[in-house]
Parts: C-alpha cells; sequence; structure tokens
C-alpha cells in the first residue's frame, strides 16, 4: 500500500517514523475518519485522502469530455479510457480484457478459484471484498457481525 509506504522508515516495516505518523497510520487500518473536507463534509481518515480529496473541488484533474474532476491525475486517466474504448489488461486465460488492473486481478480469481475473502461467521469466502461487503449486509450472519 502506497500510504502506508510513506509512514515507514528503515529496513522493517514495522518501523514508524514518529508517534503523530503511527497514530495516523493506524487510522488508515482501523477506518477512523479524522479528516473533514471543508467544503463537502466528507469524513476521510488520512491528511492524503483528503488532499487527493480537495483536488476535486479545486477541478485540478477535469475531464474535457464531461467535465467530472478527479483526486488524481492516474483516476482521470482510467475513466478517458471510458470514451477511448481503451482496456490495457487482458486476462491470458479467456483473452477479457480491462481498463483497471486490479479488475484483472479479480477477475484472474474466476480462473484459480482463489477466494480470498472470508465471512468469519458462516465461513463463505468471496472473490472481492466488495462481495464480501454484499454478503455482510444482505446475510443472515447480520445479526452476528453485529454483535461482535
Amino acid at each position: 500500500m502506497l500510504l502506508c509506504a510513506l509512514f515507514y522508515t528503515g529496513e522493517s516495516s514495522s518501523e514508524v517514523e514518529t508517534e503523530a505518523d503511527s497514530s495516523e497510520y493506524s487510522r488508515l487500518h482501523t477506518r477512523e475518519n479524522q479528516y473533514t473536507c471543508t467544503q463537502c463534509e466528507k469524513c476521510l481518515s488520512s491528511k492524503w485522502a483528503l488532499y487527493y480529496h480537495m483536488n476535486i473541488h479545486r477541478g485540478k484533474y477535469k475531464c474535457t469530455e464531461c467535465g467530472r474532476c478527479f483526486g488524481s491525475k492516474y483516476n482521470l486517466a482510467v475513466h478517458m479510457r471510458s470514451y477511448s474504448g481503451e482496456k490495457p489488461f487482458e486476462c491470458t486465460v479467456c483473452g477479457k480484457r480491462f481498463t483497471v488492473s486490479s479488475h484483472l486481478v479479480s477477475h484472474s480469481r474466476i480462473h484459480t478459484g482463489e477466494k480470498p475473502y472470508k465471512c468469519h461467521v458462516c465461513n463463505k469466502a468471496f472473490i472481492t471484498s466488495s462481495h464480501l461487503q454484499r454478503h455482510k449486509r444482505r446475510c443472515e450472519c447480520l445479526v452476528q457481525w453485529t454483535t461482535d
């Protein structure tokens, strides 16, 4: 994770630069939202996330086709692929193409059978974390999730 790497020093990934950085690093992983956008009041977990979010309000990375603004140059470039039809990431098994590499990674799990995201209540496994989150919202084990 790029954000995590910003806080590490030395050779060990457990070394953290300062106590302040340590608490920020912890917030990234506990999903605490300590930073609030002054324009839309959206809460974000790190100062870096807030910085990228503010680029949306500044219009720094704006689509010339639809006017939508993005937090980073990369996200704008991915969005622009929806107009060009470019899909640079290809599955070596079936040839299906994707605009984002992470979509190819998730798709590849269909072929390998890998399901790394597991419900700790019913042990059902999923290809993506979003599928697990959807399961948590819909599943009868939801009651157990909220009481854990």
